[in-house]
């Protein structure tokens, strides 16, 4: 024989043993009381002996039963454990499973107590229940517990605030009317609670917030619990007791309704259900406010120059106070262009404008989301005289110039006709003779028969001195 060459040992050859393999387990925890209906997914399960009572163990201790399903899955039940997690084997002639991950953990059952409480389909409420049956322990070691709840059947948030206590955050839900809450140690759930945690429809926002007290807003009202709302029933949703004047469920969380008229003020809005209504709360109402407008009655006008002018309004009140207008939300648009208003009484408003170059302006005042719309005329005017005094005798040479007229007929120093040629920078006016010292309003009108208006730069005063 070759030097270095080993031989087989005489006898047959013996296969690898076939030791079945645990790849995973559902669920992997479960009562100390025993019970729990594990399956176990794998491989070799075919080669268990059914008959062995102890091919299947749950630490030192063999399953109170199991069923070989196929060679890839087989079901236990837990026998009963003490706390703490040991390793689930399956074993065959050839030997015993080994996995690192196929652990169990025993869990003692963990109850919660607290009073019945009624809360809004939207969720977020917050629960103080006490626990029994077991202590949580430190922070630390409920943080190990990896605890958890469960709503009904929705999975909600749980809380550390001591050995004994936790804080539950309800969570959303589309199911209303009364459920239990159990408390989870990762999948291992206590017992149902005897109080209940009964769900009623919830409204979190309206939009808009505030609407016309003449009814016919289109509001869009979201919350939760809506999916049971009967379209037919006209009392279903309401403001402050009023039906909506329509409305359309547009999904559990969204209500599109048409507001019916009312008094100025805030009112409730309230999503009723056969089972339940929405409870009132400050985010579900919405304020009954008037359309207001710039009050023209008196020949209200825009200046073509622009600047600051003081409205009248109309339809409402603007607030007691300055603080009360900027809290109201009003605001004021010069076409599209969002213009600086200042509270002045309870009916006037001072605003600032641009120069104005049509014939007419329109003003828009948003009360939330009501407005009121005014077209206002543009008015030309004096703007600047290069000379602000002379003599009564006249004769004074002036330029004059304008805003919002292209074309002249007629210019008058208080009632007296003026001689004016258009120049480069406006009009070259000779001041007329007066009766008397004392100011007068500089004066035109337009070829198109437009008077101009009168603004403090429009002054020209007459004194007695030569």
């Amino acid at each position: 024989m070759g030097a270095g060459r080993v031989w087989p040992a005489s006898g047959p050859v013996r296969p690898l043993a076939a030791v079945p393999v645990i790849d995973r387990l559902s669920p992997s925890a479960g009562s100390v009381d025993g019970g729990a209906v594990v399956t176990v997914l794998g491989s070799g399960f075919k080669s268990v002996n059914r008959e062995d009572a102890t091919a299947v163990k749950f630490g030192d201790l063999p399953a109170d039963r199991f069923v070989v399903v196929s060679d890839t899955k087989l079901v236990a039940v837990a026998p009963p454990g003490v706390p703490g997690t040991v390793r689930i084997t399956v074993a065959n002639g050839d030997g015993v499973s080994v996995s690192r991950t196929a652990t169990f953990s025993y869990r003692a059952p963990i109850g919660v107590e607290f009073e019945s409480v009624t809360v809004s389909a939207t969720g977020g409420a917050e629960i103080l229940a006490d626990v029994n049956g077991s202590s949580l322990g430190t922070a630390s070691e409920f943080t190990a517990l990896k605890v958890t709840a469960r709503v009904g059947e929705v999975a909600a948030k749980v809380a550390y605030v001591n050995a004994d206590r936790v804080k539950i955050t309800v969570p959303a839900t589309t199911e209303l009317g009364p459920v239990t809450v159990r408390l989870l140690q990762g999948e291992f759930a206590g017992p149902a609670s005897t109080a209940t945690v009964t769900y009623v429809p919830g409204v979190t926002t309206i939009t808009p917030a505030r609407v016309s007290a003449e009814g016919g807003d289109t509001v869009r009202i979201v919350g939760g619990g809506f999916g049971t709302v009967d379209p037919d029933d006209p009392g279903a949703v309401t403001f402050g007791g009023t039906p909506a004047a329509s409305f359309e469920v547009v999904s559990d969380t969204v209500i599109e309704a048409t507001a019916p008229g009312g008094d100025g003020g805030p009112v409730a809005v309230v999503v009723k259900t056969p089972a339940a209504s929405s409870p009132e709360s400050a985010t579900a109402r919405v304020t009954y406010v008037d359309v207001l407008t710039v009050d023209t009655s008196g020949g209200a006008f825009i200046r073509a120059s622009g600047g600051s002018h003081t409205l009248a309004i109309a339809g409402g009140t603007l607030g007691a106070d300055a603080k009360s207008f900027a809290a109201s939300g009003i605001s004021l648009l010069l076409g599209t262009t969002k213009v600086t208003a200042t509270w002045v009484d309870p009916t006037h408003l001072s605003i600032l404008l641009p120069p104005q170059s049509g014939e007419s302006a329109t003003l828009t005042l948003k009360n939330g989301a009501v407005t009121g719309i005014a077209t206002l005329p543009v008015i030309p005017v004096v703007t600047s005289l290069s000379v602000s005094s002379g003599s009564v005798t006249g004769g004074k040479l002036i330029t004059v110039q304008v805003a919002g007229a292209t074309a002249i007929t007629d210019f008058r120093f208080g009632d007296t006709v003026a001689e004016c040629s258009p120049v480069k920078s406006g009009y070259a006016c000779v001041a007329p003779p007066a009766a008397e010292a004392g100011p007068v309003w500089v004066r035109f009108t337009t070829d198109t028969g437009v008077a101009s208006g009168f603004t403090a730069a429009a002054t020209f005063s007459y004194t007695d001195l030569d």
